[in-house]
């Protein structure tokens, strides 16, 4: 009877925290078969924030029936000028409210009636972002974007490598993602792969999610990841496999001006020439927005989430307009 009686408890005791969670302070994501994960089509919530500097603020976090990120005062299909954006968790997790996102501030610049839309995904790699654009240009088949956006960064690499990740201890993201391997699309498959993907409690579960990454970040400290061990073909073909989505994902809109801007330019094992390729690629490469990020942390300036490493309100607003200054250097607004 006591066994019972704990076992209820316990049983009650987690789903109240999970239904407070859900409640109180929801994902904007949801699982995916496809991708891994993606936003939420008309979510909307206000997050509790704070930056590095214990300021606190609101986050006014919204998506539209496409499941994009948008500038809540402007969005206007018959808007003068139309952006398309794709990113990771710089662009798309709610640090700040979307009026002020990076994308909304540069948008802002133009002076014209705008509209813009923002893709992708916190943790996302190059193939989730291709594929969601695949999906999203199906979807928007009558949007006609005159700028697209690519905010690429470092670790963009070794999320399009199995291999690499594995190395890594990235249990949730490699559970869920797909990978290009030879060619064609691979899902990861062991033992406990359905707990990420299809056993409808865990895989949308906060508990279970903040249960795993504090084994990822146990894991890490102790058994940090040493990049020298990984065979150098491997990383090769992290390049190559990289190189390759980022044309494919600009050949679904090779019509469009189309820049793209990295969250470090820190050179590492990796992280090496990630410009080069995308000039390959056809996209025009923001160096000074590139090194946005790396200098803000040099010269300690008071840009950053309470993480450390993504952006504050003022990060996004600062980027936002050099983003717009250096875009106006290739592309004519007026």
């Amino acid at each position: 009877m006591k066994l019972i009686k704990t076992t209820f408890f316990l049983f009650a005791l987690i789903l109240g925290i999970e239904l407070y969670l859900k409640i109180l302070k929801p994902s904007p994501y949801e699982p995916d078969l496809e991708l891994g994960w993606t936003t939420k089509k008309n979510f909307k919530h206000v997050y509790d924030q704070s930056d590095f500097y214990n300021n606190s603020y609101k986050a006014d976090y919204i998506t539209d029936n496409s499941g994009a990120r948008f500038s809540a005062k402007t969005n206007n299909s018959n808007a003068q000028i139309k952006f398309l954006v794709i990113g990771d968790s710089f662009t798309m997790d709610p640090y700040v409210g979307n009026a002020e996102m990076w994308f909304s501030i540069m948008a802002s610049k133009t002076k014209k009636s705008y509209d813009v839309r923002a893709f992708g995904g916190g943790g996302y790699g190059s193939l989730q972002q291709y594929l969601l654009l695949k999906r999203t240009k199906y979807a928007l088949r009558y949007y006609k974007p005159d700028i697209f956006i690519m905010q690429f960064c470092s670790n963009d690499f070794s999320n399009n490598s199995l291999d690499i990740e594995l190395s890594n201890f990235s249990l949730s993201q490699y559970m869920r993602r797909p990978y290009l391997i030879n060619g064609d699309i691979y899902y990861h498959k062991n033992f406990f792969t359905p707990l990420f993907t299809n056993i409808p409690f865990f895989n949308n579960s906060r508990i279970f999610a903040k249960l795993v990454f504090i084994y990822e970040f146990t894991v890490r400290k102790y058994f940090p990841s040493n990049y020298d061990k990984i065979d150098n073909k491997i990383f090769i073909e992290a390049k190559r496999t990289t190189f390759k989505i980022l044309k494919d994902i600009r050949n679904l809109y090779p019509n469009t001006p189309a820049f793209v801007f990295s969250c470090s330019n820190k050179n590492s094992k990796l992280n090496t020439n990630w410009q080069e390729m995308a000039k390959k690629a056809n996209f025009t490469v923001l160096n000074e927005s590139s090194n946005f990020i790396d200098q803000g942390r040099k010269k300690n300036k008071k840009i950053f989430y309470k993480d450390g490493g993504h952006l504050n309100k003022l990060g996004n607003y600062n980027l936002g307009e050099l983003i717009f200054e250096e875009i106006k250097k290739n592309y004519k607004f007026n």
